[in-house]
């Protein structure tokens, strides 16, 4: 018993120490992500090979009509937007919540049926008296 609960700790401390790894590789990607280097310092030499941007193969905007301004950071507030999340997400609560009562009442029908198909025969005759 205490070798399985040693194991345990150990693979929860595992889990932890990689989850507390990915966390924060994206919290170091979302700061380089952000822009310049804060601190001053130039970036180190050997990350890799520099990047070279890619020529763009679309079509680019003419001179005379400027390219529509991107979006802002930030959540997205607007009405039809909120109530079509929140639809969606209505719709696949109720469905998930569906799948859920299933499974509960084919796991209770099951448990019924092994009841009184398979226990409580056995404890009549157990106890003697015929059904």
């Amino acid at each position: 018993m205490f070798l399985m609960i040693a194991v345990e700790a150990l693979l929860v401390v595992a889990v932890a120490g990689v989850a507390w790894h990915v966390w924060q590789s994206r919290q170091e990607a979302a700061s380089a992500a952000t822009g310049p280097f804060s601190t001053g310092q130039p970036p180190s030499a050997g990350l890799g090979p520099p990047r070279v941007p890619q020529p763009s193969t679309g079509p680019r905007a003419s001179p005379g009509h400027p390219s529509p301004p991107a979006p802002t950071p930030g959540f997205r507030v607007d009405a039809d937007f909120l109530a079509r999340q929140f639809g969606d997400i209505n719709r696949d609560q109720a469905r998930l919540e569906g799948i859920e009562w299933r499974l509960v009442r084919g796991a209770i029908d099951g448990m019924r049926s092994y009841l009184e198909r398979v226990v409580l025969p056995l404890v009549e005759r157990a106890e003697g008296r015929p059904r």
